[in-house]
């Protein structure tokens, strides 16, 4: 029995190799003609486009256990460009150094998609630009990325791509640092096994770090999704925005502000961080300012890290709008995730202990658990910040100004409790019940110069509502800064100082969201405000009478 199981896995290899030349030699091929180009502002329009070609492969093969089926099947969306990228040149790339592309991949990771991502970038990306794609298998136990994925690449992409295993599960963090250190290529590119470049992804990235070497640049997030049907569609994400991250360490997209629009919609432009996913960065200057930290276990924090390390160095982050690459989603492809949060939160702590200096108590204040919490030895990456040209004092008012910080800037911090529903705001408007532990709560705060805000947003009024927005985005040379204004007595009301209008909460329905409506407090305490803790800054404005709430609150609201 077991010789004739031997026999039969040998015929199934040796038909997977046929297979696999023919793929090769066939689908392949330089002969790029049967390959679909479609204009790249009709697919935006659209929304995106189903992934069907004829540049892909589909084959299936059937293992020892008859119940277990692998589908390759990695055919790419149709090649685009959008807008000015059309018609975007760069310089001769003669003398562009070459790039290793880093992916990892472990466990829930599907062969299908790995197997997409290295087609789409050997296919779409000019072979003159790149020196490898090393994959480093973080210590898989899945089958089918065993013999079956060393043959296929040993067959398919013999000279460009290499696979190395990790003799343990070292996580995304640190098995990138192993793949930059086995590198060749003078620029670094790390990406997820779970995605799909579009054409012209690399030239972008490469023309920013010739123009200055100590660049961290990010591609566009894209991302693919999964129709009813089960067929990949293509979105586009926004080459407006600009990356942001909070004191909590969450992180997202805000508009850019005006002064830093580029003047080609195809120019790069500043990003305060970028996130982890696509981003390529020269090997020597990652190597100088201290590479990822080592310390720092599985994934989660590693991004802000390098992002504010690349800024304190003398370098800039910025993102290449013309460089796009989609992140498959709909799949759960978080290998690290258990036990997630512990974990994340310890890196979070090394990124702070290392680099926030007296701005610690501003990380702190949203995870007060972690102070004791052990993050392990720093003491190389103290000996890295000694060599840094800046400091997280210089990088937030010359890089980031908009980040504001509750414990440093605040006059009164939430949560914000209604006296009527003995509910709390949250951050998305509406209420739920009060905890000085939830995050959405002591988001809030009224700041020294009287928003109403988060770290990174700001409420503002439109009509008898309240509205959130990035704070990076609010212009302050626009009217809206009339409307963004707000004055609140201790256990009283929170006035919008433009509309003269009180904020109250929605008695007759707790889910409802904050209103504006006419004052009138004095018998309705649904507009009658409190918060969690009044600084010593609001004391001292209230004494040297910079506040208005010196005056009586009718007296305020009959002034001009």
């Amino acid at each position: 029995m077991r010789r004739r199981q031997r026999i039969l896995r040998g015929l199934l290899l040796c038909l997977f190799a046929g297979i696999c030349l023919f793929v090769k030699r066939y689908v392949l091929s330089d002969d790029h003609s049967s390959r679909t180009h479609v204009d790249g502002d009709s697919l935006r329009q659209s929304g995106g486009i189903e992934r069907r070609n004829s540049s892909g492969i589909n084959l299936q093969m059937r293992l020892d256990d008859p119940n277990i089926f692998i589908e390759h099947h990695c055919p790419l969306t149709l090649e685009t460009q959008l807008g000015s990228c059309t018609n975007r040149s760069y310089a001769s790339f003669e003398s562009v150094p070459k790039t290793s592309i880093i992916i990892t991949f472990h466990n829930s990771e599907s062969l299908s998609a790995l197997l997409h991502t290295i087609h789409s970038v050997i296919q779409r990306s000019p072979s003159s630009l790149i020196e490898e794609i090393i994959i480093i298998d973080d210590f898989s136990t899945k089958e089918e990325f065993g013999g079956i994925l060393e043959n296929y690449i040993t067959t398919i992409f013999p000279d460009k791509v290499k696979l190395y295993r990790n003799s343990e599960n070292l996580g995304l963090i640190r098995s990138r640092l192993n793949g930059a250190r086995l590198s060749r290529g003078e620029v670094l590119y790390f990406m997820d096994s779970h995605s799909e470049v579009q054409k012209g992804w690399l030239e972008p990235l490469l023309f920013e770090i010739k123009k200055n070497r100590k660049c961290l640049v990010s591609s566009i997030f894209d991302w693919m999704e999964k129709t009813a049907d089960d067929q990949w569609t293509y979105r586009y994400g926004c080459s407006n925005h600009t990356t942001i991250f909070d004191w909590s360490m969450g992180f997202g997209w805000g508009f850019r502000p005006r002064a830093e629009n580029p003047e080609n919609a195809s120019d790069a432009y500043k990003s305060r961080i970028i996130i982890g996913a696509y981003v390529a960065i020269e090997k020597r200057f990652f190597q100088e300012i201290g590479e990822f930290d080592a310390g720092m276990e599985f994934w989660g924090g590693e991004n802000i890290e390098l992002s504010l390390r690349v800024w304190l160095f003398g370098g800039e982050v910025v993102t290449a709008p013309c460089s796009r690459v989609a992140h498959l989603e709909g799949r759960d492809t978080r290998a690290y995730r258990d036990p997630y949060r512990q974990t994340v939160e310890r890196n979070y702590k090394r990124l702070a202990e290392v680099w926030f200096d007296d701005y610690r108590e501003c990380f702190y204040y949203f995870f007060p658990q972690l102070v004791d919490v052990d993050m392990g030895n720093i003491t190389d990456r103290l000996q890295v910040k000694a060599a840094a040209q800046h400091d997280i004092k210089w990088y937030l008012e010359s890089v980031y100004p908009e980040l504001g910080c509750p414990v440093k800037d605040g006059l009164a911090l939430g949560p914000i409790r209604n006296k009527k529903t003995e509910t709390c705001l949250t951050d998305s408007r509406r209420f739920a019940h009060c905890s000085d532990s939830d995050r959405q709560q002591i988001q809030l705060y009224w700041s020294a110069d009287q928003h109403l805000r988060e770290s990174n947003y700001i409420y503002i009024v439109e009509g008898n509502s309240i509205v959130k927005t990035t704070y990076i985005s609010y212009d302050k040379e626009n009217r809206i800064i009339a409307n963004a204004k707000w004055i609140h007595w201790k256990d009283g009301p929170f006035i919008d100082i433009q509309s003269k209008l009180c904020l109250e909460a929605p008695s007759d329905n707790p889910s409802g969201g904050a209103t504006l409506m006419p004052c009138n407090f004095d018998v309705n305490s649904a507009q009658i405000w409190s918060f969690r803790n009044y600084t010593g800054r609001y004391d001292a404005l209230v004494a040297n009478r910079t506040l208005p709430v010196n005056l009586d609150i009718k007296e305020f609201l009959n002034t001009q």
